[in-house]
């Protein structure tokens, strides 16, 4: 296993060169934040570039073109731009080291904590483990769907594209890959917030050198690191400050009936409900809980899912987006940035919206500040959407979805209290530094005035005026957070308006996208299978944590800094700043909580936690299976992770997987159900033809017979007699088969 962690590190690291070299070409020559780009950048470049020959070539074939190229095109750049290289390392190796030592951290503990318990076993890790398996074995694009054979992935896939296409570089089995995966997505994340708030930091005159090092990262361990004020609440509740009153209030579901033990460290499931943070009432008298992920809890949890995997590549695009320029060579770097924009959509299909945003409006505030026309910024924005939204059409096109469309939240509404849960520990240092450059804002009561008005009228526009009304009933329930939200736009667009060449701009175009997620929450929702606005929360405030948080990291360093002859005084600040990192340092005590205990051996692969018989099985099927080939297997039950087992973790597609999941992802009802009657039909019918019929039907190559199949079809489905006129059995042990069919 050490030689699979320095061949991850090592691949990594050579495309993380690569594309250090290959932006500095294109102008991005903030070595620091390049370089901490670089890995997800061009992991993107691998990745999209195998997702479009894929389609029309083998992807091995695919694969070896693409990272050729980038080898090479690292190589030329390298020998061309020599004297920049140089350069760069002596004047920028410190800051260079912190980003790697932090990449090296922040992987390192994920890999130790996966390594005492690398099973797949809770949640959703089947389903991502299944996608992820799929694509490293998939010898064509799109992938085989591995619960619904003969069909593609109907899902956000380049994500587990990308670390599959890892695993095949790197000859790692995908069972292990999704713990390395895992690890890396933590080390990358961490070190790309680093070079974000390093180019961010610049704002700050006085803080340079070794200093802004540090600042950009305890900042990035800030973001990935700390919980939110749940954790504080539990501690507190836990010694018996918090009364059951005051617990019941704050509305977190379980917090008032949680243990008081009397010390600070909170028992049992805390760490969980500070993801669950309230119950939000979609109609009256019908609750459902509310999901607020955090870094440190999507670490901790395990999932690899798109918005986790995500995190490393938006946060690269979204530094590419604020820094593309207004220089000589700006529609390129434009272009490429919109492009990157549409990639970590292929990803996670809810950060389109965000990154292009911060694209369309740093044009916009270029043009405002007189850097560039209005014509020329209208034009960059036009280039930048076109560039993510046409090369990825053939997958948006063939996608199928569950979303019905925009619905109004006329009912739901978040509580003041619970937002502040979530965000409050990155509220106190934005409000105290907005409240410091007050004097410098103007206008912000006409601007508070719009952002009133706004979601009223975008309300009639897509609900009609009977959703309008609805809402006004329903106002009184999220006026105080709307309040608050309306109010910190105002005096960022205020801010922004009245002096767009600030050296802050940067930053607070982060708050602005960041509490423009927050509000657009309040008013509407992409309609679901749930039936409410659980989703659509879930994925927008995941994004409003880095984005808030990276702006607070520099809210403080600001504040600690106490600018001379500042409002309230320097002393003041300092006093805020102070209490932030305390209260900081407080939370990050989180992923401490979150530990595993460790299992019978330390492992990476999650095989590890499987039993022999299936260890043996799911090789013997690796080594045997053929891209196309279909495993027949009792159908899945949902978030039960012994359902399609086998198929799961091998990522041969089977018949029928998790049902209700395969209708998340826009599957017909009628045809799951007509398989799941197929495959009942076939493990129990006594006629050989029936059985026959169906296996050709789905183009069956293997028939597994384990402890679900005989759980639900019974023992007989064991005998041989049924599936020796079409199968021989070619693998057994404990009790459980592996037959193979012939065409």
């Amino acid at each position: 296993m050490a030689f699979t962690l320095f061949l991850w590190w090592g691949l990594l690291s050579a495309l993380g060169a690569a594309g250090w070299l290959l932006l500095s070409a294109l102008g991005w020559r903030e070595s620091p934040s390049s370089a901490a780009w670089a890995r997800p950048l061009a992991l993107l470049g691998l990745g999209g570039g195998v997702w479009l020959l894929g389609q029309r070539i083998a992807v091995p074939v695919a694969l070896a073109l693409v990272a050729g190229a980038l080898f090479l095109a690292g190589v030329y750049t390298g020998w061309r731009r020599w004297a920049y290289v140089r350069a760069a390392l002596a004047e920028h190796w410190r800051a260079l080291l912190w980003g790697e030592v932090l990449f090296t951290l922040a992987a390192a503990w994920t890999v130790w904590v996966r390594g005492r318990a690398p099973g797949i076993a809770h949640t959703e890790q089947p389903m991502d483990m299944a996608f992820l398996a799929s694509c490293a074995r998939a010898a064509q694009l799109p992938p085989a769907d591995p619960w619904l054979a003969g069909e593609p992935v109907s899902y956000y896939y380049l994500g587990y594209l990308l670390w599959g296409l890892v695993a095949r570089l790197t000859s790692t089995a995908p069972t292990a890959a999704y713990n390395l995966a895992l690890a890396a997505t933590a080390g990358l994340a961490t070190q790309a917030l680093y070079g974000l708030l390093w180019w961010l930091l610049a704002s700050e005159a006085r803080l340079q050198g070794a200093a802004r090092c540090r600042w950009a990262a305890l900042g990035a361990l800030a973001i990935m690191a700390t919980g939110n004020l749940v954790l504080l609440a539990e501690s507190l509740h836990a010694v018996g400050v918090l009364s059951g009153d005051v617990a019941r209030w704050l509305g977190v579901p379980g917090l008032a009936e949680a243990p008081v033990t009397g010390r600070l460290i909170p028992e049992g499931n805390a760490w969980w409900r500070a993801s669950r943070p309230w119950l939000d009432t979609a109609l009256p008298g019908h609750s459902g809980t509310i999901i607020a992920e955090f870094p440190a809890f999507s670490q901790a949890l395990g999932d690899l899912h798109p918005h986790w995997m995500a995190l490393p590549f938006a946060v690269s695009v979204a530094g590419l987006a604020l820094s593309a320029g207004v220089e000589r060579g700006r529609w390129l770097r434009v272009a490429v940035a919109g492009w990157a924009c549409g990639a970590v959509a292929l990803v996670n299909g809810w950060e389109l919206p965000t990154l292009l945003g911060l694209l369309v409006l740093g044009q916009l505030r270029s043009a405002r500040a007189g850097r560039s026309s209005w014509r020329s910024a209208l034009g960059l924005s036009g280039l930048g959407v076109v560039a993510a939204l046409v090369p990825y059409l053939p997958f948006w096109l063939a996608l199928d979805s569950q979303v019905s469309g925009l619905r109004v939240a006329w009912f739901a509404k978040t509580p003041l209290r619970s937002y502040l849960l979530v965000f409050g520990a990155w509220w106190l240092p934005l409000s105290a530094w907005l409240w410091r450059e007050r004097r410098a804002t103007q206008r912000v009561g006409r601007w508070w005035l719009v952002w009133l008005l706004l979601p009223i009228l975008a309300v009639l526009v897509v609900g009609g005026v009977g959703r309008l009304v609805l809402s006004a009933v329903s106002l009184p329930r999220g006026a105080a957070l709307g309040l608050l939200l309306s109010l910190g736009l105002a005096v960022v667009t205020a801010r922004l308006w009245a002096r767009p060449a600030d050296d802050q701009a940067e930053t607070l175009q982060l708050v602005f996208v960041g509490l423009g997620l927050c509000l657009a929450v309040e008013v509407f929702f992409l309609g679901d299978l749930f039936g409410s606005r659980m989703n659509t929360v879930f994925k927008f405030y995941a994004q409003a944590w880095w984005l808030l948080g990276a702006s607070a990291v520099v809210a403080v360093a600001s504040l600690w800094r106490g600018a001379s002859g500042a409002e309230g005084g320097a002393g003041g600040q300092r006093v805020v700043a102070m209490a932030t990192l305390a209260l900081w340092a407080c939370l990050a005590s989180y992923p401490l909580l979150t530990v595993p205990q460790k299992g019978a051996t330390w492992s990476l692969d999650a095989l590890a936690a499987e039993s022999p018989a299936t260890v043996e099985a799911v090789a013997w099927l690796r080594e045997h299976a053929q891209a196309q080939d279909v495993l027949l297997t009792a159908p899945g039950v949902d978030y039960d992770p012994a359902g399609s087992r086998l198929a799961t973790l091998s990522g041969v597609s089977t018949v029928l997987g998790w049902p209700q999941h395969e209708r998340q992802w826009g599957r017909d009802a009628a045809l799951l159900a007509e398989r799941e009657r197929d495959i009942a039909t076939a493990y129990q019918s006594a006629d050989e033809r029936e059985r026959g019929a169906i296996l050709r039907r789905y183009g069956v190559t293997w028939v597994w017979l384990g402890p679900a199949e005989q759980a639900q079809y019974g023992k007989e489905a064991l005998a041989s007699e049924r599936w020796a006129p079409w199968c021989a059995l070619a693998w057994a042990k404990d009790g459980q088969q592996l037959w193979h069919c012939r065409p």
